[in-house]
């Protein structure tokens, strides 16, 4: 008497145990390892039947099912032949990767999987039917104008489903970004991915959410998020120093200059000055030394291209700030 088995996914509860031949009056139930997986005994009906096995907790791979007989109250017999029942491990997802837009936009999103022969992606988890025509490793969204989650779940080459994972399409909305001026200190209302720039140069290691505006120019500051950059806000500084001291004990000269620049300061206190390129980045610090109240420094320019500079001398707990130019 023939008996065939079936391949059932792993995640399906049931599966049919076909007979040929079924002998009437005869009671049949399928059993494995020990133990009845029939969900009932079946009647033969002098043709083929099938019987239903329950095989949710049988690990992966081929069973042997052994198919029981017994007639009336005879003795349970097992049939010759055995049906072979295959359980097949369900695909499964190795990584996904979310994708990002700025403001609004289609979104790419991508999951691997070496096993996998396809993929089913959902609009939602709960949903039935998947979205028609996506079978790719790698889905584009539909035009987007907030975050959505999408799910994917691989399919192996016998059909089988795996769990649904969730990929994220985020869409990235930035607040315009301001700038708030108190003194010579300027403030983004950011306070993470900040870049500052001044007369369109970006001054090195100028990230944090403040800035002091040691140079006069156009001061502007670019925000990114997820890779969308907000469009720059801008602030124009004039630096200019205390003037009233400069009459008071103050010199840089010869400025212009050509090499060096010498800088006087009429004081007692200890005395530096910090030479700064034109985008803000420190070249050289120096300590004004001398007697009677006068202290000098010389700052050689030699080395440096022509074009503007600045001077930060810091006088006990005056500062001053000067504009010098190098030029041929």
């Amino acid at each position: 008497m023939e008996v065939a088995g079936e391949s059932i996914c792993e995640t399906s509860s049931t599966a049919m145990i076909t007979l040929q031949n079924s002998q009437p009056n005869v009671k049949y139930s399928a059993q494995w390892n020990g133990q009845i997986i029939s969900s009932s005994e079946i009647m033969g009906n002098g043709g083929i039947l099938q019987i239903p096995v329950t095989v949710a907790g049988l690990p992966h791979g081929d069973h042997e099912v052994t198919i029981n007989a017994q007639m009336s109250t005879c003795e349970v017999q097992p049939l010759i032949n055995k049906a072979l029942l295959s359980v097949i491990r369900k695909g499964a997802i190795e990584r996904v990767e979310n994708g990002s837009a700025c403001e609004s936009g289609t979104v790419l999103l991508k999951v691997l999987s070496r096993d996998a022969s396809g993929f089913n992606w959902y609009e939602d988890v709960s949903d039935v039917n998947a979205i028609p025509g996506q079978n790719g490793a790698e889905f584009r969204t539909p035009e987007l104008t907030k975050s959505k989650t999408y799910y994917v779940a691989a399919m192996n080459t016998n059909g089988c489903e795996g769990d649904r994972v969730a990929v994220q399409a985020d869409i990235t909305n930035l607040e315009e970004v301001t700038i708030q001026a108190e003194g010579t200190v300027l403030t983004s209302n950011y306070n993470a991915g900040n870049q500052w720039y001044v007369d369109g140069l970006p001054i090195d290691n100028a990230t944090s959410s403040q800035i002091k505006g040691l140079i006069s120019g156009i001061n502007t500051v670019e925000v990114t998020v997820n890779g969308c950059k907000t469009i720059s806000a801008a602030r124009e500084m004039f630096v200019t120093g205390m003037e009233e001291s400069i009459s008071n004990g103050v010199q840089l000269y010869p400025n212009p200059t050509t090499d060096k620049i010498t800088v006087q300061v009429k004081t007692f206190n200890t005395v530096s000055a910090q030479l700064i390129s034109s985008v803000g980045v420190s070249l050289n610090t120096i300590s004004l030394e001398g007697d009677n109240g006068i202290k000098e420094g010389v700052f050689d320019l030699m080395q440096y291209p022509i074009g503007m500079y600045m001077v930060r001398i810091e006088d006990g707990e005056k500062v001053y700030i000067k504009k010098i130019s190098k030029v041929k």
